[in-house]
């Protein structure tokens, strides 16, 4: 995860992230909504507090409050999540540009999936967090390509 997270951000131009948040603030958040985070999130927490990552693309939420992005609370509101039927183990952990939200299983396999917020279905998955961030990558790389 740490290699992946590298390579992010090496595309420093096309970040707009928020500074880390230590492990303290993410084992307090923890005990303080009953949950643990995967070990992947945790890892991407300590290395940016969310933000939006290979501009134009996916806003990650953190936990700490920031004025241009949702916390990983909000997004996982009683008030967003009602609007879907996304399953009760997946936490909402990002929104791709179009709409549609990336959330983590809070159980093994951590796997990922993206909820497709028009349909109210799944629309695509992944294995891991690091799987789903290095896809954004190639995505961005091709982007650039294309350019």
């Amino acid at each position: 995860m740490e290699e992946i997270l590298k390579v992010i951000l090496n595309y420093s131009k096309h970040l707009d992230i928020v500074p880390p948040i230590p492990i303290d603030e993410i084992n307090k958040f923890e005990v303080d909504n009953h949950l643990i985070l995967p070990k992947d999130l945790k890892t991407l927490l300590t290395c940016f507090d969310g933000g939006e990552i290979l501009v134009p693309g996916p806003i990650i939420y953190g936990i700490r409050k920031n004025i241009n992005r949702q916390q990983i609370k909000q997004a996982n509101s009683f008030e967003n999540r009602r609007v879907f039927s996304i399953p009760n183990n997946y936490l909402i952990i990002a929104k791709l540009n179009y709409g549609d939200l990336i959330c983590i299983n809070l159980n093994e396999p951590f796997d990922i999936i993206q909820w497709d917020h028009e349909t109210d279905n799944l629309y695509c998955s992944w294995d891991s967090l690091g799987e789903w961030l290095l896809d954004n990558v190639e995505s961005f790389k091709q982007f650039e390509e294309d350019e």
